[in-house]
């Protein structure tokens, strides 16, 4: 593939929590969570979903810092080899945390587009003792991600004529089975 020309563009999916007068302070703390993944799906063109078991389970222990704004840092995933990237988000509607981050490379000179999308969504452990969050780093974080990588018919040299494509990963985020504070 040819080399491509980056041009960022980071999406945060922002839902504002109301404000009260008996809103808690904002979460910092630290949790353990296990990342499970156990197919890779790929599409080109209108082809079939494809997928292949590649099974995967990284356990990950993550920082969440919630601001002052309503934004949530959510430190120390993994994401493309790099072990410790951060990513905004926001609160849900429920509660939660969503995190989205879309970053897209185009080259001009092929007309290929890489996109890569990364969305997270994750709760606290609802049986984590409330006094155990924010100081035991073994509390989990609980949830989905789903990464997905594509690329547009300009980045296909192989069929002919040149086909769109898609990778998508689905992840669990669970409790470890073991956790060391």
């Amino acid at each position: 593939m040819r080399s491509l020309a980056p041009l960022l563009v980071v999406l945060v999916a922002v839902t504002s929590v109301g404000a009260t007068s008996c809103a808690p302070e904002p979460l910092r703390a630290t949790f353990t969570s296990r990342v499970v993944q156990h197919e890779l799906c790929h599409f080109v063109g209108d082809r079939p979903e494809v997928c292949t078991r590649q099974e995967e389970a990284v356990d990950v222990r993550v920082r969440l810092v919630e601001r002052a704004d309503d934004s949530v840092w959510l430190y120390g995933i993994p994401r493309n080899g790099v072990s410790d990237r951060a990513i905004l988000g926001s609160r849900d509607e429920d509660g939660g945390f969503q995190f989205i981050e879309e970053i897209t490379s185009e080259n001009d000179a092929s007309a290929c587009v890489l996109v890569e999308r990364l969305e997270i969504s994750i709760t606290v452990d609802e049986n984590a003792a409330v006094e155990s969050i924010g100081t035991d780093p073994c509390v989990s974080l609980l949830g989905r991600e789903t990464d997905i990588t594509s690329t547009s018919e300009g980045c296909d040299e192989v069929n002919q004529p040149p086909l769109a494509s898609s990778t998508v990963a689905r992840r669990r985020w669970e409790t470890p089975p073991e956790c060391s504070p």
